[in-house]
């Protein structure tokens, strides 16, 4: 959700801001990439069955990411209805993308109360009140 909030703000400040830099990265530099890949992702999440339908779903949303951002690098998008309609789809596209992470994310946190400890989320679940 951040990456995707980075890259709201790249579109309006431009190339050189630090919203930029931040979703310039590839999928395996990020922050969550690096959960992913060597981090406590890795370590304690990728045994589990939904672990490896996170790295596709996560790299389309770097890629769509980056067409993004080589089409608001020129300016002639924001003059033009087309552009304009581009930009928008390509944002909901990420949204997309950034929903379905979360998803996976939470099926994997169920999956690991369920493969190790034999419960689900719903037998786990604390009434407050």
């Amino acid at each position: 959700m951040i990456y995707v909030q980075n890259g709201y703000q790249a579109m309006e400040k431009g190339n050189h801001s630090e919203a930029w830099k931040a979703v310039a990265v590839d999928h395996h530099s990020c922050s969550f990439g690096q959960w992913y890949d060597t981090g406590a992702g890795q370590q304690f999440f990728s045994h589990l069955p939904a672990y490896s339908a996170l790295d596709p779903v996560h790299q389309s949303l770097h890629t769509q990411m980056h067409q993004l951002l080589d089409l608001v690098e020129d300016q002639d998008w924001r003059k033009n209805i087309r552009g304009h309609s581009t930009v928008q789809q390509g944002f909901e596209t990420l949204e997309q993308y950034s929903a379905e992470i979360i998803a996976l994310i939470d099926q994997l946190t169920d999956e690991k109360l369920q493969f190790e400890t034999g419960a689900t989320s719903e037998e786990t679940e604390i009434d407050l009140f």
